[in-house]
């Protein structure tokens, strides 16, 4: 089961990442009923996750 919130008219659920050599990290997102199959991430956790831009 997934656990969110609801902020202001929208739902949010948090994703935790968990990386080999780093701590675990969560991240907040909002569910998009019109999901385009394209996720975006703040540049930070792109860094964090050594990801291609």
């Amino acid at each position: 089961m997934i656990y969110g919130r609801l902020i202001d008219g929208l739902a949010i659920v948090p994703v935790t990442f968990r990386l080999p050599t780093q701590p675990d990290f969560s991240l907040d997102f909002i569910i998009d009923t019109g999901f385009n199959d394209h996720l975006t991430l703040p540049p930070q956790a792109v860094s964090v996750m050594n990801l291609p831009l």
